[in-house]
């Protein structure tokens, strides 16, 4: 007996036109829920702003876009450096640098990359403002030593603020209270500070970890997203406007945090297509990820943060063994922000009622007399030598897991501290200088591989 058919149900053909529409509707829908987002988000900001509330500033920094606006961050900025001035008109200074020199063939090759369209007339007058801007800054602090690279932080301040007076003022407080060691006598401190990378890698994902400590590439080529926050190696001023704002809101290792997320969020290409016989092209490889086509800014923001919460600048420290300088700017901001907790505990236990939001002391304001005694104390750091800046003690660190292996190789320390390597680096550049000494057979049979 034959079995009858049964009726199949199939689902409503859909035709290209409605496909198109229902795209355009779920498209539409999306914009609307973000429209209200940002201006939800706006109103916020404004509300901070307005309050000089810099606790809500920076949480709302640390978010998604940034601080949104142009217009916005060249109100927010100066706040969170605590630069009431900024727009004034200040004292010229005029006794020559020592670096001056360097920074004369620098500033010729600067603004070649962004903002698109520039004439040449317009291009050598941002040029002669970035000149003074560098100038001004070094010759207000002649201890500072000019490095390459910032010129590239100074010129994202110049393009926002279009004032080279407003942006000398602004990033000389940068370069004490976020750079500054970056701009002592050596790259030293910076290098020791990269050393934490393979660990906050390892800790985040231990199977990135093991595969980059086996490969033994070493963590140089994120050396120039750190030192110039990634204004050297993004050619989209909007996302580096909205990296800068993260970076201002946050402790002077979130440059390191975001150079983890974006090798974090690119770990499967790196387990995949590339093999540990190789580190020169997994080095390279590694040094374009800025340059990687349709980066999502907003998911690297997301996850640095994250990091930033989860492991702990101490901790990081504490895991990797690498003790940073006691008067390290990441150490000191670690230091301040403990303080400013403590201050705020107290302020808590005595009930004090805050004066109309204004002097609120549930989040920082403005005061002036405690920024300008930070600066005082980071330009003394600076005039330290460097058998004065002391590691700090890692023993005192508490650390609430199990300690891992350590995770930077003896003869990468050696390394990293050594005058050669310092000389190498300036010399021939740090990714030439990370792929020689990647090669050495000594090196890789030092990484720690179980």
């Amino acid at each position: 007996m034959a079995r009858k058919r049964k009726n199949k149900k199939h689902a409503p053909t859909v035709s290209p036109g409605q496909k198109k529409r229902q795209k355009a509707q779920r498209k539409k829908a999306e914009q609307t829920q973000e429209g209200a987002y940002l201006e939800e988000k706006m109103a916020q900001l404004l509300e901070a702003i307005e309050t000089e509330d810099l606790s809500r500033i920076k949480e709302l920094g640390r978010q998604p876009n940034g601080f949104l606006t142009d217009s916005l961050r060249r109100r927010v900025w100066p706040l969170l450096l605590e630069c009431p001035g900024w727009n004034r008109h200040t004292k010229k200074y005029n006794e020559k640098h020592k670096d001056e020199q360097q920074v004369s063939l620098d500033v010729p090759r600067s603004l070649s990359t962004y903002p698109k369209g520039l004439t040449d007339k317009r291009r050598k007058k941002l040029q002669q403002q970035l000149n003074y801007v560098i100038i001004q800054v070094l010759r207000k602090y002649p201890r500072l030593n000019y490095y390459q690279g910032f010129h590239d932080i100074c010129t994202i301040f110049l393009l926002l603020y279009e004032n080279q007076v407003a942006a000398s003022q602004l990033v000389g407080r940068v370069a004490l209270l976020y750079i500054r060691d970056a701009m002592l006598e050596t790259l030293e401190p910076i290098l020791r500070e990269l050393g934490l990378l393979d660990t906050l890698l390892y800790l985040q994902d231990p199977e990135l970890g093991s595969f980059l400590q086996e490969t033994g590439v070493l963590p140089y080529y994120c050396l120039s997203w750190v030192i110039t926050w990634f204004s050297h190696d993004l050619e989209d001023v909007g996302a580096i406007f909205q990296l800068f704002d993260i970076f201002l809101c946050s402790t002077p290792m979130m440059p390191l945090y975001t150079s983890a997320a974006l090798v974090l969020i690119h770990r499967d290409i790196i387990l995949t297509d590339f093999s540990s016989d190789d580190p020169s092209e997994l080095h390279s490889y590694l040094s374009k990820l800025p340059q990687q086509q349709n980066l999502n800014i907003n998911i690297v923001i997301e996850l640095a943060v994250e990091l930033e919460t989860k492991w702990d600048p101490l901790l990081v420290q504490k895991q990797a063994d690498v003790a940073l300088d006691q008067v390290s700017v990441i150490n000191t901001y670690h230091q301040q922000q403990q303080q400013q907790q403590q201050r705020a505990a107290i302020t808590g236990r005595q009930k004090v009622v805050p004066d109309s939001g204004k002097n609120s002391m549930s989040g920082m304001k403005y005061s002036p007399g405690n920024i300008e005694q930070r600066m005082i104390e980071a330009y003394d750091i600076v005039s330290l030598s460097p058998l004065d800046r002391k590691p700090i003690d890692l023993a005192m660190v508490s650390s609430p897991t199990k300690k891992h292996k350590i995770l930077i190789p003896q003869s990468l320390r050696a390394t990293v501290s050594s005058p050669w390597s310092i000389f190498m680096v300036s010399a021939i550049g740090i990714g030439a200088a990370a792929i020689l000494v990647a090669n050495q057979s000594q090196l890789l049979s030092s990484w720690p591989l179980s």
